[in-house]
């Protein structure tokens, strides 16, 4: 994966991590949360399908099903849309990773959204065009310190 220079995980990966909200000088906080990293990735983010690895933690005043099922194991892929309306419908994501598949391949990821303790986010994937999409819509964005899960 080309995502941001860190070091390849066993299967290529790369990632970055996004800060918006957390420098010096900022508010504190983040300034975004899932719903705006799955809006930055336009109708490629909107396509692919997606899923919650087990155990995502997250405010939201109303259960999320599709998160919920990750409890034990990962959840159901769903469309992108309605990944979307879930994400939109989670105030913060404590910790969770969420990954994406696009169309027609099933071979891995096309991209994997990890939120790290509600204080930033990592995006890893092989694709450089979700790179660019993340990087023109956020602009504290650095090399990632973890990886994704193994899935």
């Amino acid at each position: 994966m080309t995502l941001g220079g860190t070091q390849a995980s066993g299967d290529g990966m790369r990632g970055i991590g996004i800060y918006d909200g957390t420098g010096p000088g900022e508010p504190g906080g983040l300034a975004f949360d899932l719903a705006q990293l799955v809006e930055a990735l336009g109708m490629r983010g909107r396509v692919a399908r997606w899923r919650a690895l087990p155990s995502p933690s997250y405010v939201s005043d109303v259960d999320v099903a599709p998160f919920e099922a990750a409890s034990d194991g990962p959840g159901p892929w769903i469309s992108g849309e309605e990944f979307l309306s879930c994400a939109r419908a989670v105030q913060q994501v404590i910790d969770g990773e969420f990954q994406a598949m696009q169309p027609g391949d099933r071979s891995r990821p096309w991209l994997v959204l990890r939120a790290v303790d509600s204080s930033w986010w990592e995006a890893y994937s092989d694709d450089p065009e979700a790179e660019a999409a993340l990087r023109r819509a956020f602009h504290d964005v650095r090399p990632a310190r973890y990886q994704p899960r193994a899935t």
